[in-house]
């Protein structure tokens, strides 16, 4: 069983218990004051704060050693940072060696200065991979517009995207992730227009 979590942001931010707990420290917030919405959500989560990363290190050991968990996807994995997320997967490992630890390492905008756990930067999480949606584009067409067409849709498909699917089915993220084991390929999740709806 692979947990889906989402730590990146909460529903309402007045009504979190973190926001009651110590006001405006569990959160990210814009130069202008405003909570910082890189989730498309709001409310995005201080994942760089130490408490914040506390309790992401201390909820996903509880719930992996009580339900016996293989594995975790971090939904905006690309909001959290890179300090964080490595000791999550230290945690984890040491519950689980062979648990396996993933996310959407999407390029978010958000408020902070921290280093984000995005595509660029999953070479500094060892033991964590993200979704390669370079692959999942080029099979299907984007996920966000369901005219747009990939290589099931075209006679002809370009040279780029022959060598971008020669390189996710290799297993290359992008140019500087290189390693299968860091690329998830998929042509489906839950994101927008699915494989039959394209």
């Amino acid at each position: 069983v692979i947990m889906d979590v989402v730590y990146n942001h909460v529903a309402g931010l007045t009504s979190s218990n973190f926001e009651k707990l110590v006001p405006g420290y569990y959160f990210r917030f814009t130069s202008s004051g405003t909570p910082s919405s890189g989730s498309g959500c709001g409310n995005d989560t201080a994942s760089e704060r130490a408490m914040f990363r506390k309790f992401m290190i201390d909820s996903t050991a509880f719930l992996a050693s009580e339900y016996k968990l293989g594995g975790y996807r971090f939904d905006l994995m690309g909001l959290h940072d890179v300090e964080t997320m490595n000791q999550v997967v230290t945690s984890l490992k040491s519950i689980n060696p062979d648990m396996a630890i993933y996310g959407e390492p999407w390029n978010m905008t958000t408020s902070t200065t921290a280093t984000l756990t995005t595509q660029a930067n999953l070479n500094q999480v060892p033991e964590l991979a993200g979704f390669n949606d370079k692959i999942r584009d080029n099979i299907k067409g984007s996920y966000s517009s369901i005219g747009s067409e990939g290589w099931l849709q075209k006679e002809a498909p370009g040279a780029g995207m022959v060598s971008d699917l020669t390189n996710g089915f290799k297993g290359a993220l992008n140019t500087t992730v290189v390693d299968p084991e860091k690329s998830l390929n998929y042509v489906s999740c839950h994101d927008n227009a699915t494989l039959y709806d394209k």
